[in-house]
């Protein structure tokens, strides 16, 4: 019994709570910001405006790409 719960916690990875928050999707990015129900230039400007001080992870980058916001929000992507 004792290996199962060392197992059920072997794959719990908090994060640090001073780490800022970076989400992996853009529409958990939308939601973080408060924004997503907002219309479109609304998300877009929200976007803008925590870009501009947090720095996106790949996984954000390519949703954002794929979900129309990247160009929209002024995101230069490498290939």
């Amino acid at each position: 019994m004792s290996a199962f719960n060392d197992r059920m916690w072997d794959d719990l990875h908090l994060t640090d709570a001073s780490e800022p928050f970076i989400p992996d999707v853009a529409v958990v990015l939308l939601y973080h910001l408060g924004v997503i129900d907002a219309p479109r230039n609304e998300q877009i400007a929200a976007i803008r405006d925590w870009l501009t001080a947090h720095t996106p992870s790949e996984p954000l980058l390519s949703s954002l790409q794929r979900d129309g916001y990247a160009s929209a929000s002024g995101l230069t992507l490498s290939a």
